[in-house]
């Protein structure tokens, strides 16, 4: 139901919110017993006078011969989401309607059960039931069904149940209900993006594609207006969400920001020590935690995307000492070529978000970044097996060479080759020498920005205040413009930290799915308290240097690695498909790729995913350093392998269904 249009919505809601029948945490199990027992509810409380065994017989139809009777409501209502992947039942409310002869005047009830109940396949965990009775002869805008669709509508907002699941008696949960009425009514201010065509000609879909994307790199500085008009009437509540107000999160803001500043702190110590050898003192340790303070705190300040946690990575640490090579055999100064180097990555950056080329994330499909995302949790969990068996107990050269593939080298391997064959007949450092290393860590920081953005904004995290593409990536220029003036290590959003930031302030309820069990995202406090408060307690840790911080053990960080990269795992869906190949037949859950393409076609392209990644470890971890060369450009490869090569493999029905959008 459409509450910005239909006017007997509001009327319905407002009439019978205030009175409507509220019954909590009811015991009963059955739900024959919980039905009559509201029903004598609304007897005593309307002191009506009813026969509530006449009611409870038109509320059922018993159908079938009299040896095999059926026992079936007459008539409910119950939600459904309709995506792209398919239909799925919403099992936690049901809605029960009946024309009731004799009635004067429509009644509602709502009842919370205490514990969910299983009342057939698709209601496995029934936590409310709406009940609406109705005179039988009334207008067609007031009939049992149309008060239903009403309630109806306003219960198949998860979140709203969630909250109504935390109220502790009738008038809290009535204050709820008049919220979320209000919530409704309020017409929703949502940015569209106009994508204009000049000609009506049918094109290809990459060249509608292509034409839009060109339209709109000439529009400067059209990305970050927008994106700043969308965020910043919402940065006050960035501040206030989960502090002010009756749904508080202190006590998940606290523990998420304990998690950060370990899951931060950890890995900026062993790239620290990484950067400390290869640059021979240049960026050492207490550097790398100040500079992560520092970008953290503007970070978490500025952000369109605050849930997003930029970091210095090992890309970026590998980055680092191919310029303290390049300085070495060329006789420069490392801080100051270090420093323009920084300087015209960030001029790339900047331009880059004013000229709105982010937009061309679009040629990046799902499974893209599911390959990347899981090549990015095989190195973690490569470093920590391979860091285990070491016998010595401090970092040394080879445990910092192990720590620095722990992430995903884009582009940044091609600094090699670049610095081999590009500057040798450099003799003395000049600021435009700096020009091709600063476009290659803008090309890094972009795809890898844009990526762990898009990953942390996926559907399933139901993240309601929009995402700053454009201005993140900005903000990100500016961030490195500082950290390179100072002689800090650059930094940018990170994986899967990003993600891990998100689920550590999600609340979540499991859902039952013809007999598969699955945890569902409710909502997410999208606050920047707890990156603020993490990188703040970070730039506290240099007075916890050297002690009590070299005290920490080389197990622990291993730990971390294969904490990340276990939980970095979950809702990739490749991995997800990966596991079917383990399983009977019988045992596959019913996900939409499962009812709408053959299983054949699922397995072909779950092993044409499996074969990028084999590949991609192959070039990406291998030791020779001629061999990772080429892992850029099989990096590159992949979108047109997915965008060519698939296509004449499987059909592009399927591969649609397959690689659609997160759901």
């Amino acid at each position: 139901m459409n509450f910005e249009e239909e006017v007997r919505a509001h009327r319905d809601l407002d009439g019978f919110l205030a009175q409507a029948s509220i019954l909590l945490d009811e015991k009963a199990a059955t739900l024959d017993e919980v039905l009559r027992r509201m029903l004598t509810h609304v007897v005593v409380e309307g002191r009506e006078s009813w026969d509530v065994d006449e009611i409870m017989n038109s509320l059922f139809t018993d159908a079938g011969r009299k040896e095999i009777n059926v026992h079936l409501l007459s008539e409910t209502i119950q939600g459904v989401t309709a995506t792209s992947t398919g239909i799925h039942y919403q099992q936690s409310w049901l809605c029960i309607l009946s024309n009731v002869r004799n009635l004067q005047r429509r009644h509602v009830c709502i009842t919370r059960l205490e514990r969910p109940q299983n009342w057939g396949v698709n209601c496995c965990e029934a936590r409310y039931v709406i009940l609406i009775l109705a005179p039988p002869r009334t207008k067609s805008t007031k009939t049992a069904i149309e008060v239903g669709r009403t309630f109806a509508t306003m219960f198949s907002d998860i979140s709203f149940r969630q909250k109504l699941l935390e109220t502790k008696n009738e008038e809290e949960f009535k204050q709820e209900l008049i919220n979320h009425r209000q919530q409704l009514s309020v017409i929703s201010d949502k940015p569209v993006i106009e994508e204009k065509r000049r000609n009506p000609v049918l094109l290809p879909k990459y060249l509608c594609l292509f034409e839009n994307l060109c339209i709109y790199f000439f529009r400067f500085g059209k990305g970050v207006y927008d994106d700043l008009r969308r965020r910043l009437p919402l940065y006050p509540s960035d501040f206030t969400d989960g502090i002010i107000g009756n749904d508080r999160s202190l006590l998940k803001y606290t523990t998420t920001a304990i998690f950060l500043y370990i899951a931060i702190l950890l890995p900026a110590i062993a790239f620290g020590s990484l950067n400390d050898e290869s640059t021979r003192g240049e960026i050492d340790v207490q550097k790398t935690i100040v500079g992560q303070s520092i970008g953290g705190v503007i970070y978490a300040l500025f952000a369109g995307s605050p849930l997003v946690i930029p970091l210095t990575t090992a890309p970026l640490a590998i980055f680092i000492s191919v310029i303290r090579g390049i300085c070495d055999d060329y006789d420069l100064d490392f801080d100051a070529f270090y420093a323009c180097i920084g300087l015209w990555n960030s001029l790339f950056l900047i331009l880059g978000g004013l000229f709105n080329v982010s937009l061309l994330m679009k040629l990046f499909k799902r499974s893209t970044e599911e390959v990347i995302a899981l090549f990015i949790s095989i190195a973690f969990v490569g470093d920590a097996v391979k860091g285990t068996i070491k016998s010595d107990p401090y970092l040394n050269d080879k445990i910092r060479e192990v720590v620095s593939d722990c992430a995903l080298p884009v582009s940044v391997l091609i600094l090699s080759f670049i610095g081999s064959y590009l500057f040798i007949d450099i003799q003395r450092m000049n600021a435009l020498s700096a020009v091709g290393l600063g476009f290659l860590l803008a090309l890094l920081i972009f795809i890898d920005q844009n990526i762990v953005i898009s990953l942390t904004h996926v559907p399933e995290h139901k993240l309601l205040k929009g995402t700053a593409f454009h201005w993140d990536l900005m903000l990100t220029g500016f961030i490195n413009i500082l950290m390179s003036c100072l002689g800090l290590p650059w930094m940018h959003a990170a994986f899967p930290h990003s993600s891990l930031h998100a689920r550590q302030l999600a609340k979540v309820e499991q859902q039952v799915e013809n007999g598969h069990l699955y945890t569902t995202i409710v909502s997410v406090k999208e606050t920047r308290l707890t990156s603020l408060v993490a990188n703040i307690l970070i730039g506290l840790s240099m007075f916890m240097l050297p002690i009590p911080l070299q005290w920490i053990p080389k197990p622990v960080l291993y730990g971390l690695f294969l904490y990340i990269a276990a939980t970095s795992l979950d809702g990739n869906q490749m991995v997800d498909r990966m596991t079917l190949l383990l399983k009977e037949q019988t045992s596959y859950p019913p996900t939409h790729y499962i009812r709408r393409v053959p299983q054949r076609k699922v397995h072909y392209f779950t092993g044409l995913q499996i074969i990028q990644l084999i590949i991609l470890c192959a070039f990406g971890m291998y030791p020779l350093p001629y061999m990772k060369m080429v892992f850029p450009l099989l990096m590159i490869l992949l979108v047109p392998v997915r965008t060519s090569l698939l296509p004449r493999m499987i059909e592009a029905k399927y591969l649609d269904i397959l690689d659609s959008q997160y759901m």
